[in-house]
């Protein structure tokens, strides 16, 4: 009877080590998975961003390019006196451009929406780096936009209040020759302040833009 007694229990004994092991087995390949889960869609972010970085960088340099003329019409009348400008040639800007606000942005949200549509942002182990990313797509991304939307209000109403200088005038005329130029350089300095607003918004962008790119090609590396 003890003979056979131990014989069932070790039969259990290595009935219930398979079960466990083959658990171990099947949790680590899921960890496995979630881990290249994880890589992908990190990479693909990565990608999305490094696509956006040109076209961040040309608004920005637009920006500045505006800036530089505003500043040469009249440097006392600009409220950018942080902002580093460059000396251009006035006759080389056509009126139109110095209250163009320039293309809206256009952030590639593949990855990321792929991401959060799926449920699975709980898999990225880095939380500050999932912090930054949700902090970028939530909340500066819309807020850039946002600040686009209110430059193009008020394009909209500098464009219906100058609509004939804006068509006809030269910069000089516009600006410098114009009997109501303290009024035209006050209308501007005010579209420029938002400008402005729209400039920073975009560098912080682009800033954190970097961090998050260099903090993935460190956990990439980190895996191979």
């Amino acid at each position: 009877m003890g003979k056979y007694f131990k014989y069932a229990v070790g039969e259990i004994l290595l009935v219930m080590i398979g079960i466990l092991l083959a658990l171990q087995v099947n949790n680590w390949n899921e960890t496995r998975k979630e881990r290249a889960l994880e890589l992908d869609y990190l990479i693909g972010i990565k990608n999305d961003l490094e696509n956006d970085l040109p076209q961040i960088e040309n608004r920005i340099n637009g920006i500045i390019r505006r800036f530089s003329a505003l500043r040469k019409i009249d440097s006392t009348s600009n409220p950018l006196s942080h902002i580093e400008t460059h000396d251009v040639s006035l006759d080389s800007i056509r009126l139109a451009y110095i209250f163009n606000r320039g293309p809206s942005m256009r952030f590639t949200m593949g990855s990321y929406t792929a991401l959060t549509t799926n449920a699975f942002a709980g898999l990225i182990q880095n939380t500050e780096l999932l912090q930054s990313i949700q902090d970028l797509y939530d909340i500066r991304y819309p807020g850039s936009l946002s600040v686009y939307e209110d430059l193009k209000r008020r394009e909209e109403y500098l464009g219906w209040k100058y609509a004939k200088d804006l068509k006809f005038s030269t910069i000089q005329a516009f600006f410098i020759d114009n009997t109501n130029k303290d009024e035209v350089l006050a209308d501007f300095s005010f579209y420029y302040r938002r400008q402005n607003t729209y400039h920073n918004q975009l560098i912080y962008d682009r800033d954190l833009m970097l961090k998050i790119i260099d903090t993935i090609n460190a956990e990439v590396n980190n895996r191979k």
